[in-house]
């Protein structure tokens, strides 16, 4: 049976501005968990929202067809987990920026990048939000 809403990771969930990736990773802070690179950069001037972005390496999938099935497992994992992830209501309040970049060789299970970004998002709920 269908589901009657989309599942997907909307466009107001997406980080898809030039200036807003340049300066995460000009600006922002960088952590490793795993097969991830995470960069994330806290912008106090914008409303609270989690905006992400996904990314893998030309060098390491020369077939666009493997580089574009990890970020698909990888915008699928993050939507189911995203909602965990929410900014504290702070005063100053402001937005987060997150770019995940796939850095193994081999094309991954769901099930491992599933708990790769279930780690992501327990190490920044530690340092930005809490769990809902």
């Amino acid at each position: 049976m269908p589901s009657s809403f989309p599942q997907r990771l909307g466009a107001d969930q997406r980080l898809k501005s030039r200036k807003r990736i340049a300066a995460v990773f000009g600006s922002g802070e960088c952590l490793q968990v795993g097969f991830l690179r995470v960069h994330h950069l806290k912008d106090p001037a914008r409303a609270a929202s989690v905006k992400a972005g996904f990314g893998v390496s030309t060098r390491t999938f020369r077939r666009s067809v493997d580089r574009n099935r990890v970020k698909r497992l990888m915008r699928e994992a993050w939507r189911r987990q995203a909602g965990l992830l929410e900014i504290n209501g702070q005063p100053e309040g402001g937005g987060l920026d997150i770019f995940l970049l796939y850095t193994g060789r081999v094309l991954p299970d769901y099930a491992d990048l599933y708990g790769q970004v279930g780690q992501v998002i327990e190490r920044l709920t530690n340092r930005y939000g809490h769990i809902v």
